[in-house]
């Protein structure tokens, strides 16, 4: 089943890969880079660690709750592929990921410990808690959640006031993880996600909480196992999106939850697979 809302410009798969094309590069007076805290990025290397140690740097607290010193702070990481067996945990607010386009991957190791249970989600990034959850950036990756980890998470994202992911393919290397980007923890938004394209996984977008909002734009959901966007009690804004392959393309699963979509596709696989509100 397929359901056009005012299609008109609606961004294909191929023009989000586009804008991951060209690498970017910035020196290190503007960002530190993963490698100067001995990440390798060669695909077999276990950066777990290190790159854990660049997120962190020399932050040292300021006093009120999840303000931390240098502020803000840039990570960049080079082209390359940084395998990662453990959740990459955030440090603080004002923290950017910055990667150099589609040949910046984070690859996390298949059957990794403790990203096997479909029932106990693990991210392989997590940021801050909480309402100071500000301007938490993460823009130019590829995360592949790998294979044989049915819990994995690609990133479990909160970011307050100021925030987005832009230009990211989140990827189940084998179609079975939980979540391509979760938003179920206190309090997402107001933050954006855009030009954004999610493949595999049981639920693209999994977002809840009453507060604060969040607006996609420019997003593309395909081969999921449950649905493309969950929604619980949220207000989303949501320009641009494109489903395929899935089950239920918009789960709103209260009648608080509300969705306000414009110039987008969904195609589902069953006779009500559009909305179920």
């Amino acid at each position: 089943m397929v359901a056009t809302i005012s299609a008109a410009g609606l961004l294909s798969m191929a023009s989000v890969a586009q804008a991951q094309s060209e690498d970017k590069v910035f020196p290190p007076d503007i960002a530190e880079s993963v490698a100067k805290y001995g990440a390798r990025g060669d695909g077999t290397t276990d950066d777990t660690a290190a790159i854990q140690a660049a997120v962190i740097g020399d932050r040292t607290p300021q006093g009120q709750p999840d303000y931390y010193s240098p502020r803000p702070r840039m990570v960049y990481f080079p082209p390359g592929k940084y395998l990662v067996a453990d959740t990459i945990k955030w440090l603080g607010d004002a923290l950017q990921l910055q990667g150099s386009g589609a040949s910046t991957v984070i690859q996390l190791a298949d059957a990794a410990p403790g990203f096997g249970d479909a029932a106990k989600r693990k991210p392989i990034f997590q940021t801050t808690d909480g309402n100071y959850s500000f301007k938490q950036h993460v823009w130019d990756f590829t995360i592949d959640t790998g294979k044989g980890n049915a819990g994995a998470v690609g990133i479990d994202w909160i970011a307050n006031n100021v925030g987005a992911l832009r230009n990211l393919t989140i990827r189940s290397g084998d179609g079975k993880s939980a979540t391509g980007i979760d938003l179920t923890r206190q309090w997402p938004g107001p933050a954006l996600i855009r030009d954004v394209s999610i493949d595999g996984f049981d639920v693209g977008i999994d977002v809840a909480q009453a507060e604060y909002g969040m607006t996609l734009e420019n997003v593309t959901v395909q081969h999921v196992n449950v649905a493309a966007i969950r929604n619980r009690d949220n207000v989303l804004a949501v320009r641009h999106l494109k489903t395929t392959d899935a089950p239920l393309a918009v789960d709103n699963q209260t009648t608080s939850s509300m969705l306000i979509l414009l110039d987008s596709e969904l195609s589902g696989t069953g006779p009500n697979a559009i909305a179920n509100q």
